[in-house]
């Protein structure tokens, strides 16, 4: 749980207030050390009150925008395995 990045996120200006829940729900569950977050669509999901497709096309936003970006991870049969989501220091700060 970092709270330094969910308050950085708080203060934000996304122009869409769905988006920015996402945004603050993934900053809540990043490791504080390391700023990574391995949370799930559908945790995210379940959290945000919203359906999986809808925290998906946000993420894609946030992620497409800078605020972010996915390490996608695949296993040896080339199915994805799991992602981690990274947040953009210049957005917010890892000081």
């Amino acid at each position: 749980m970092s709270f330094k990045l969910t308050a950085q996120a708080i203060e934000l200006k996304l122009g869409n207030p769905l988006r920015k829940m996402v945004l603050i729900q993934l900053c809540d569950q990043a490791n504080s050390e390391t700023n990574i977050c391995w949370s799930s669509y559908e945790y995210i999901a379940e959290v945000c009150e919203m359906s999986r497709r809808t925290v998906i096309t946000h993420i894609q936003w946030l992620e497409e925008n800078g605020f972010l970006w996915i390490e996608r991870r695949y296993n040896d049969k080339e199915k994805k395995n799991f992602s981690l989501i990274k947040f953009n220091s210049v957005y917010l700060n890892k000081e």
